[in-house]
């Protein structure tokens, strides 16, 4: 499966047409973590949320499965990691903050909040239910989700809004 995903995520970094943007939530909750400190962009793609972070003064690590995504990312804050989330391992205690824009995979929840520092900041934004552009289930959350999920964080913002939902959280 990993194969798959990556020659999936490969072409379609490879025929993508629009400039990426760093995510509004990063943008505006990114300063609530502490920094300089450590980061995980989980999912980075093309990196745009990394390299706001780095140039913010995080150390960051970017995560992501397909090469072609990763190969666009120079920073010297930045450490990219080509890796499949389904068996990636988040290192428990390391985090300032961890971002998750736009990918869901609910086996990784526990191990998120396990990766965060005691104060780290968790920064949490994709599809739900309600989304009108996500067609597939299991790729969107439920209402309210988020908030249940990440119970042992401290919520600091949350919103769903036209099918989207956003969690800021703190350890």
């Amino acid at each position: 499966m990993a194969e798959e995903d990556r020659i999936k995520w490969d072409r379609k970094y490879r025929e993508r047409k629009e400039t990426p943007r760093v995510n509004s939530l990063v943008r505006c909750s990114a300063t609530l973590a502490r920094h300089p400190g450590r980061a995980l962009d989980l999912a980075c793609g093309a990196g745009h949320n990394s390299q706001f972070l780095a140039d913010l003064g995080f150390t960051v690590d970017a995560v992501d499965i397909s090469p072609v995504a990763l190969a666009g990312i120079h920073h010297p804050r930045i450490c990219t990691l080509e890796r499949d989330l389904d068996t990636y391992t988040i290192t428990p205690g390391a985090y300032d903050l961890i971002v998750d824009t736009y990918f869901l995979d609910r086996r990784l929840f526990g191990r998120i909040t396990a990766g965060l520092k005691p104060g780290g900041v968790l920064l949490f934004e994709t599809w739900t239910v309600d989304s009108k552009r996500m067609s597939n289930p299991a790729f969107m959350l439920e209402r309210n989700e988020l908030p249940q999920a990440f119970s042992s964080l401290t919520t600091l913002s949350y919103s769903e809004t036209d099918g989207v939902a956003s969690y800021a959280g703190r350890k």
